[in-house]
């Protein structure tokens, strides 16, 4: 006899009978999509916030956002008759017909959010548009909804309390406050990366704990990553394609990370997880930030809204392109021009009476509160793209055809780029090779200028691309290298087998299993056989990511070292091959050299440079 269920209103089901489920039930999943955790409430207000053109947002967190959360906003506010409607499962101002989903350009439009989060909390809304004397307040939870008149400042305040107060196990889930307060701030900063016109505050159980005043976005961008990274640091691209708009802002080479914690891309003023655009990135700064490191630089673009679709997932958190190859193949172009063109700084400090590097504060300071910066507007300008959407969507397909053809449109470097940064070395005048200096330095003169050519890292570059470029003849070992290797190993040195024999290192298989090295290419005899064993022994990852790490890796071990003293021949090749690389950093990223003009160095002791 088949088991029975006894159902919630005491009738007897079928294990197996379909049924309507009841709307409080229905309403509780759809809302565990929408939010998750406490970031997801701060998320969807905030963007709430945004769309209502608020210049100011204001958040408050007590206890990770599980006793309260607040936002507060001096957006445009909702009328009373509005708001009876506000909280209803997809009531939206965003969208009127299934077209409008095609040419979205608002970061909300699925009209679950406020509902979701009244179906796990209590609700409340006070709202008052400017035109209007009287606030309206609405209080929506589990057990119904109630709209009351109240006297409030115009926009919007809404406050979320007893966050999944009646469904326990979801609340058992979260973590500690401390855990869900860091979330939550996170959450803040990535809405103040793609809105850098807009103040956003946040404060933490009743205590100030960051404020980031409206500002440029290269200054926005130094703020929301902190030490070590200031704007003197980064560049911004920037360059308008037929159908979308591409900006970065780049790190130095040298600040890159072993994580890809501070690689975002932003769309249409949304943080997505693109893998593809994050590669985009990478492949940027292929040329100078080697495999197993990650350049720090956020994305941001501008694409028609037809041509990407955020009806993906409840978070917005992924996107689908009509065509994502040309905009991969334009943001890899537009960093690999600007991150090499970046140039390097004296190492003078600035001159009384200059602007130095702006103060940022430390790591642990949460205070971001920024000095005097160039004027913004209260509000970001609407989006580029917003109004060339056609009535319908065309053609399927759209190319990385550059409307102004030429060079790249924008290159902000920071500002002592401007004023201090020495151009290339003329490489038609003579290089006067002086001598070493502080144990890693090798002295430069070229014309009028004098660099601090840093011995390692320039040597390191060079060999990095006689190595790249295959110009060793490879000789066999006398006595080949053995190769301990578990299964693991073995198997990733026998797919990577062929990439080594075309680098430089030779590996003979013994039952289809790697067993020795028979031959290097000249210079790597110079190896330690035991560092090449475990090097070539741990090597995992796509061949294009490997070889780079690998060059680099190999450059670095037989390059000279700091300390290393150098007879004049040696050291006045390195520097007189270092400069004729276009690439001024070393494969790990590493400035090649400092510079020093004539016209400095007399500012520097008061004199006046004549000739």
């Amino acid at each position: 006899m088949p088991a029975v269920a006894a159902g919630g209103d005491g009738r007897a089901h079928a294990p197996d009978a379909i049924r309507v489920l009841e709307p409080d039930v229905a309403a509780r999943i759809a809302a565990g999509e929408v939010i998750e955790r406490p970031f997801s409430i701060v998320r969807e207000l905030i963007d709430n916030a945004l769309d209502a053109g608020a210049s100011e947002i204001d958040v408050q967190l007590h206890s990770g956002g599980l006793g309260q959360i607040a936002v507060h906003d001096d957006g445009r506010g909702i009328a009373r008759s509005e708001l009876e409607r506000t909280g209803l499962r997809h009531a939206t101002s965003k969208i009127n017909d299934e077209h409008d989903l095609q040419t979205v350009t608002t970061l909300g439009f699925r009209g679950e959010a406020l509902a979701s989060i009244a179906a796990c909390a209590r609700l409340e809304v006070v709202s008052r548009p400017r035109s209007v004397g009287m606030a309206a307040r609405l209080v929506a939870d589990s057990h119904g909804r109630r709209i009351t008149g109240v006297a409030a400042a115009p926009g919007t305040r809404i406050q979320v309390t007893r966050l999944f107060a009646d469904l326990p196990a979801r609340r058992r889930f979260l973590r500690r406050p401390g855990t869900e307060t860091t979330l939550c701030r996170r959450m803040v900063l990535e809405k103040a990366l793609a809105h850098p016109r807009v103040t956003f505050r946040v404060s933490v159980d009743g205590e100030a704990d960051t404020t980031l005043a409206g500002a440029e976005l290269r200054y926005r961008v130094a703020d929301v990553l902190g030490s070590p990274v200031s704007p003197d640091d980064l560049f911004e691209a920037q360059r308008d394609f037929s159908d979308f708009q591409v900006t970065v802002i780049g790190a130095r080479p040298e600040l890159a990370r072993r994580d890809r914690s501070r690689l975002m891309v932003f769309v249409n003023r949304r943080r997505i997880q693109q893998y593809g655009l994050a590669q985009a990135l990478e492949y940027g700064y292929g040329a100078i930030v080697p495999g197993g490191r990650h350049p720090v630089a956020c994305l941001f673009v501008e694409i028609a809204p037809h041509l990407v679709d955020f009806n993906v997932h409840p978070a917005k958190r992924e996107a689908r392109f009509r065509s994502l190859a040309p905009l991969h193949q334009a943001v890899v172009k537009v960093v690999q021009q600007a991150a090499v063109r970046f140039g390097h700084r004296s190492p003078l400090p600035p001159a009384p009476g200059a602007s130095g590097s702006l103060p940022f504060p430390a790591p642990g300071d949460r205070a971001y509160s920024a000095p005097a910066r160039p004027p913004a507007a209260v509000a970001d300008p609407p989006l580029r793209y917003a109004e060339q959407a056609p009535a319908a969507p065309a053609a399927p397909e759209f190319t990385a055809q550059a409307a102004p053809p030429g060079a790249l449109g924008i290159i902000t470097p920071g500002p002592a780029a401007a004023t201090d940064s020495a151009p290339r070395p003329d490489r038609s005048a003579a290089v006067r090779y002086i001598g070493q200096s502080l144990g890693m330095f090798l002295l430069v003169e070229i014309g009028r200028t004098l660099y601090f050519v840093d011995q390692h890292a320039a040597h390191e570059r060079v060999l990095y691309e006689r190595l790249r470029r295959r110009s060793f003849a490879i000789q066999q070992l006398l006595i080949p290298i053995e190769l301990d290797l578990d299964t693991e190993a073995a198997h990733a040195l026998r797919e990577l087998r062929d990439r080594l024999g075309e680098i430089g290192i030779v590996v003979e298989l013994e039952a289809d299993r790697p067993r020795r090295i028979t031959a290097l290419a000249e210079p790597l005899h110079q190896l330690p056989a035991e560092w090449l064993t475990k090097y070539v022994a741990g090597m995992r990852g796509s061949e294009q990511d490997l070889e780079r790490a690998m060059l680099a890796d190999i450059a670095c071990k037989l390059a000279v070292k700091d300390g290393e003293v150098l007879d004049h021949d040696a050291a006045a090749a390195i520097a007189t091959e270092s400069f004729a690389i276009d690439l001024q950093h070393c494969p790990h990223g590493r400035p090649l050299w400092y510079s020093v003009t004539r016209e400095q160095v007399s500012a520097r002791v008061g004199r006046q440079s004549t000739r």
